[in-house]
């Protein structure tokens, strides 16, 4: 989903130098696309990514991905992880699910995760917390 600036000026703070922003620009430097990824190990991460609705921004999305990855190589990545799918054809991330096979066919399966909560009312109150911070943003 979209997060507010502050998440995303938290992430690039706290993770220093594993976090970068590529940017990609027309020839007036009119920013066209941008991506948001890590690198930790030998991975590198796709976390976000964005657009502008620009007649000439089609293949901008493609070259961000393209420079983040080129990116997290340069700076020892073996792997680049561009994160979860959709897994149905209606699903409201298909057209991500496109943008992202893109790079690549090779799904790699996860099981789904589960809370176990170990303390009903702990875990109440946290569920709570997040529902009313989720409506502040």
């Amino acid at each position: 989903g979209i997060h507010p600036k502050t998440y995303i000026q938290t992430m690039l703070e706290q993770l220093g130098d594993h976090c970068y922003i590529v940017e990609v620009t027309d020839d007036n430097g009119f920013t066209l696309a941008g991506a948001i990824a890590t690198v930790w190990g030998d991975k590198g991460t796709y976390y976000y990514g964005a657009r502008r609705n620009h007649e000439k921004s089609d293949d901008a999305s493609l070259r961000a991905v393209i420079e983040a990855i080129k990116h997290a190589h340069d700076m020892g990545a073996s792997k680049f992880d561009m994160l979860g799918v959709s897994v149905s054809e209606g699903d409201r991330l298909a057209g991500v699910t496109t943008f992202k096979r893109k790079f690549s066919v090779n799904v790699v399966d996860y099981p789904v995760a589960y809370d176990i909560p170990l303390s009903k009312s702990k875990y109440a109150a946290l569920k709570t917390a997040f529902k009313v911070l989720k409506r502040k943003h």
